[in-house]
């Protein structure tokens, strides 16, 4: 039994300790990816939404530059841009975009699906991520 008690507590303490050593890297990434966001659309006074918490799920039909996971998503006056880390980033133009639709409905902002139709390389591409307030989003991005 003795031996039991202290595989666990070892298992937890190894826990404990990955989770206070990855906790700040992975809030700098977000950090440098809202400062790298917030640049690309012109800075801070031109951002109309951003969320640091958006999980990419790439688009449709699939790319060979697809980000995926976690990351910041920003909108400004004429992109939208979403960043995993300021050197891995996606943007799309404004103008390409066809519609936007999200899974929630108006005036919720618990996390939901926000799905972006736009024009790339001559073909309509569907990226797709899921954050809080996606309605909002999708009516900042289809009005």
């Amino acid at each position: 039994m003795e031996t039991v008690l202290i595989v666990l507590v070892v298992i937890v303490a190894v826990g404990v300790i990955a989770l206070v050593a990855f906790t700040p890297k992975i809030r700098d990434r977000q950090g440098a990816a809202a400062m790298f966001v917030k640049a690309q659309v012109g800075g801070e006074d031109n951002v109309e939404l951003i969320e640091r918490m958006a999980n990419s799920f790439g688009t449709e039909p699939a790319a060979d530059d697809d980000l995926r996971g976690p990351g910041v998503l920003g909108l400004g006056p004429e992109t939208l841009i979403f960043a995993l880390t300021p050197d891995k980033s996606t943007t799309i133009n404004r103008s390409a975009i066809v519609s936007a639709e999200s899974s929630a409905e108006a005036g919720d902002s618990g996390k939901a699906m926000l799905k972006v139709t736009h024009h790339r390389d001559g073909a309509d591409v569907t990226s797709s991520w899921r954050l809080a307030g996606a309605a909002e989003w999708a009516e900042a991005l289809d009005g």
